[in-house]
């Protein structure tokens, strides 16, 4: 299954600049994701967000897109860590999310980690910015 994902993210890395005429990459670490911040691209660009998870604990990220016509989700996939041990439970990985910038505008952007089976909560980790597409 990991063979899978890790198929699906290369394939989705080697069709959006096909797609996309640049790509721009965004890390959990990166400041418009710790601060609300604001993202610019051009029309036909890409994004690629990638965020730490473990979906051993039945977390996960969602990512909301408030503006479809604007800025579109093409895919999404996880990627767990390496580990020297098979049996080992609880092995983070990485999320990643992959959009488009469709055409001139703004869209919010939501990401929340929460677990799918529960209610949208105040105690789900949020990370909201907007992506401003010229």
């Amino acid at each position: 299954m990991r063979r899978i994902f890790v198929l699906f993210l290369v394939l989705v890395c080697v069709a959006a600049p096909a797609i996309a005429a640049e790509f721009s990459v965004l890390t959990g670490e990166s400041n418009a994701l710790k601060d609300g911040g604001t993202v610019s691209l051009g029309v036909g660009q890409a994004l690629h967000i990638s965020l730490g998870a473990n979906a051993t604990t039945g977390y996960a990220w969602v990512c909301n897109v408030a503006d479809e016509t604007v800025v579109t989700l093409l895919g999404e996939g996880y990627v767990m860590d390496d580990c020297d041990d098979p049996e080992m439970t609880g092995i983070g990985g990485t999320q990643h999310f992959f959009l488009s910038a469709l055409a001139a505008g703004e869209s919010q952007i939501e990401l929340r980690e929460k677990q799918f089976w529960m209610e949208e909560s105040e105690d789900d980790l949020l990370r909201t910015f907007t992506v401003v597409v010229k």
